[in-house]
């Protein structure tokens, strides 16, 4: 009878000792019928156990759930904020025909020292002269554009259109 009123008041929540007490308490209130409630309060403490553990489990598998939910919900926001970030990265016409442009003043520019030019220009532009030179063996014309005295945006504006 110890050891299940030990599992009744563990299981409730309380020192065995407050419960034994509790039980003296009830055995000078009910008397003769004291066997019959020990009879009903049988097994009790196990049952009670059993249900706390029962809800443990319910409380954990609850508890996995909103963690997979957690998840997948921080996986979407992961995926929308990817998405944004690529479509930021694209890029529009103008900077894509400015990298172009670019890339190809790199590739196709030849430095002045590679060239064996002409003394004279054999063509004359508004701001531009053009030789014949040799480069690599070849006969080739090089521009020369002239950009001293220009204001600032204008030699940008004319480098930019190159």
């Amino acid at each position: 009878q110890l050891q299940l009123m030990q599992e009744i008041a563990i299981a409730g929540g309380v020192t065995p000792e407050l419960f034994k007490e509790t039980i003296i308490d009830m055995k000078d209130l009910m008397g003769d019928r004291l066997a019959e409630a020990m009879h009903m309060v049988e097994g009790y403490g196990q049952r009670l156990t059993a249900s706390q553990e029962q809800a443990g489990e319910e409380r954990l598998r609850l508890a996995r759930m909103c963690s997979d939910e957690q998840n997948e919900h921080a996986k979407r926001a992961h995926d929308e904020r990817e998405y944004i970030a690529n479509i930021l990265r694209r890029k529009g016409a103008k900077e894509k025909e400015e990298e172009r442009k670019q890339e190809n003043m790199h590739k196709l520019n030849i430095a002045s020292s590679a060239c064996k030019k002409e003394v004279e220009a054999f063509a004359r532009g508004a701001t531009c002269l053009v030789y014949k030179a040799e480069w690599e063996r070849r006969h080739v014309a090089v521009k020369v554009v002239l950009l001293q005295g220009l204001p600032r945006d204008q030699r940008l504006k004319m480098t930019k259109n190159f």
